[in-house]
This record gives C-alpha cells, sequence and structure tokens, in this order.
C-alpha cells in the first residue's frame, strides 16, 4: 500500500495538477491491503465518493445475470 502511494505521488508531481490522474487496483492486492479498500462494498463507496472532490470509478465486478 505505501508503494503504491508513493508510486501515485510520483506521477502527480511529474504530470502536475492540472492532468487527471487514474488508479486501477483490480486484483493487485493482497488479502491485508483488500481489506482496507471499499471497492465492493457499494455503499461505503458511495459514501467515499460524495466525500471527496474527484471522480471515483467502480463497480465492474458487481453484476449478475
Amino acid at each position: 500500500m505505501e508503494r503504491g502511494i508513493h508510486k501515485v505521488a510520483a506521477v502527480r508531481e511529474a504530470v502536475g495538477p492540472l492532468v487527471d490522474v487514474a488508479i486501477d487496483c483490480r486484483a493487485r492486492l493482497n488479502i491485508w491491503s483488500a481489506r482496507r479498500v471499499l471497492y465492493d462494498n457499494a455503499e461505503a463507496m458511495g459514501a467515499f465518493a460524495r466525500s471527496v472532490n474527484v471522480p471515483v470509478s467502480t463497480g465492474e465486478q458487481l453484476y449478475t445475470r
């Protein structure tokens, strides 16, 4: 998790504040890290999305027939 945070910070510093940065961590997390993220909890993700000032995308793994 820390390594990912540092990588994103480096990208942000390199591209500056006017470039959108997207982060896709699908299937890249170990069990410990996965418990710290909200991607499979639609209610929590909705609350998170409403609390930040950046676009949040999720749900590509939430589907049924």
